[in-house]
Order: C-alpha cells, then structure tokens, then sequence
C-alpha cells in the first residue's frame, strides 16, 4: 500500500489550469492527479424524495 499523496495548494492549480487547457477535469485522489473527460467526472446528486428523507434528516435539513 502506497503512502497518501499530498497536494499543495500551487500543485492544485496547476493541474487544473492544465485540465481545463486541453478540455478536461481534474480529480485529486489519494494516488494522485486524474486528468478526465467532463462526462466521466460527473457527481451525483441525491435523488431524495420526501418520503425517503430520514427523520434526522428532517430534523437538521438534508
């Protein structure tokens, strides 16, 4: 197991400037900086219906 890498803040705008030159995205993860298509690198955003909601949720707000 490789030890978790850690990004600078410079580092970080580096590759997202270089993603965004050549039309893409990208993703920090703990192994490193991932170059991907805006297609690939969409999240997901709940689909929460009311009556899936949890009572604590509820409570606090989602």
């Amino acid at each position: 197991m490789t030890a978790r890498n850690t990004f600078t803040q410079a580092t970080i705008q580096r590759a997202i400037r270089a993603a965004e030159a050549c039309g893409k995205v990208a993703v920090l993860t703990p192994a490193g900086i991932v170059f991907a298509g805006p297609e690939h690198a969409v999240l997901p955003s709940p689909d929460i219906a009311a009556s899936e909601v949890a009572e604590c949720d509820k409570a606090f707000g989602v």
